[in-house]
């Protein structure tokens, strides 16, 4: 037995030492891996699911704002034209009053009005000026702004030949909540956030799955070693995660949370849009029915003034009496002209609310081709 223990520790002794180096050499290593995932809980398809979400998310906010420019474009349009109207108006009060002027100057020379009179004259040319001044600076802002919506930017002005014109639209109430319901954005970006939090969920549950995958491995340059290996690897790998300190938990909670606030903005937001649509609505109809009976005064105004500046004429009516009554033309006037841009701005943004915009841009169309 001594002999036995001697020659065991003997042959120990020959054992190479551990850090041994093969022949002084360094040997090349170059490994490729592959790595194919078998089961991961739902993961790869929720993250796909998501992102195709996101995308469409996206796509539809740009179809948001895209609408939202439109009607920007278009209630500056209106803007610019109804400016225009309104100078118009206001360069004829002002040729109007200086007519005035001059014949109320000869009615003193002849004695047929008292001299203080042409104070009055000379009072409404200076504010008729005034008021043409102000309506021209604002029609050059509005062209300015009309090119900031539609991405000019040489310094030439802009002409618009447009005039304002009554277009009656026919609407029905319960088509345009349909539209609403149908083509609004807001509806369908909240359609792709309930997906987004849905596949969140699923990604949540996925990190508690085991993550299941096959897996392969070549070796280059084994030839080179001094005990040659096999040149592939394969097997097949199960990881899974015992324990995240409840973080994951706590995401999934937040995940559940987050649905829920998703449902009640969707339940909010068609509150908004029914409340919306219904608003423009009323104020389509409201502005509509303004200018109908704006009109019948209009015609009243001119005739008064009309027949005012001919009792001036026969020495009957004084120089006061036609400086308001053509103010009170000129003021309807500009009221019905008014009241017809607020009938478009309702008109945009009522098809703004049913996220069709565009439509108003056919009614422009049909307008200029009449």
């Amino acid at each position: 037995a001594q002999q036995v223990l001697v020659q065991t520790i003997s042959n120990v002794k020959k054992l190479p030492p551990v850090n041994l180096e093969i022949d002084g050499q360094n040997y090349p290593n170059f490994n490729i891996t592959l790595f194919q995932p078998i089961f991961t809980g739902g993961k790869i398809l929720a993250g796909k699911k998501f992102a195709t979400a996101e995308l469409n998310y996206s796509d539809v906010e740009l179809q948001k704002t895209k609408n939202e420019i439109i009607k920007e474009t278009i209630d500056r349009y209106y803007a610019v034209v109804l400016l225009k109207a309104v100078v118009k108006t206001r360069k004829e009060v002002v040729a109007g009053m200086k007519r005035h002027e001059r014949e109320a100057e000869k009615a003193i020379k002849i004695g047929m009005i008292p001299p203080y009179t042409r104070l009055r004259a000379e009072v409404a040319v200076a504010n008729a000026q005034r008021d043409l001044s102000d309506d021209e600076n604002k029609l050059k802002l509005a062209k300015i702004a009309l090119k900031a919506s539609m991405g000019l930017h040489t310094p030439e002005d802009i002409e618009v030949t447009d005039t304002l014109k009554f277009q009656a639209c026919p609407l029905n109430l319960e088509q345009l909540l349909n539209d609403a319901v149908n083509h609004q954005p807001v509806f369908r970006m909240l359609e792709e956030k309930k997906v987004m939090v849905k596949q969140k969920h699923n990604l949540d549950l996925a990190a508690f799955m085991p993550q299941i995958g096959a897996w392969g491995t070549y070796s280059a340059y084994r030839d080179r070693y001094p005990v040659i290996p096999s040149p592939f690897v394969i097997g097949v790998q199960a990881k899974i995660n015992l324990f995240h300190g409840a973080k994951k938990i706590n995401e999934m909670k937040a995940t559940q949370h987050l649905a829920k606030e998703v449902d009640a903005a969707e339940q909010y937001a068609h509150e908004q849009v029914n409340l919306w649509v219904n608003k423009s609505y009323n104020e389509v109809l409201n502005k509509q029915e303004r200018y109908r009976k704006l009109q019948p005064t209009i015609a009243l105004a001119r005739k008064n003034y009309e027949i005012t500046e001919k009792r001036f004429h026969e020495g009957m009516a004084k120089s006061t009496d036609v400086i308001d009554a053509r103010l009170l033309y000129e003021k309807s006037q500009i009221e019905a002209y008014h009241t017809l841009y607020d009938y478009y701005v309702a008109l945009s943004d009522l098809y703004l609310a049913t996220g069709n915009p565009e439509k108003l841009l056919n009614i422009l169309i049909h307008d200029n081709n009449q």
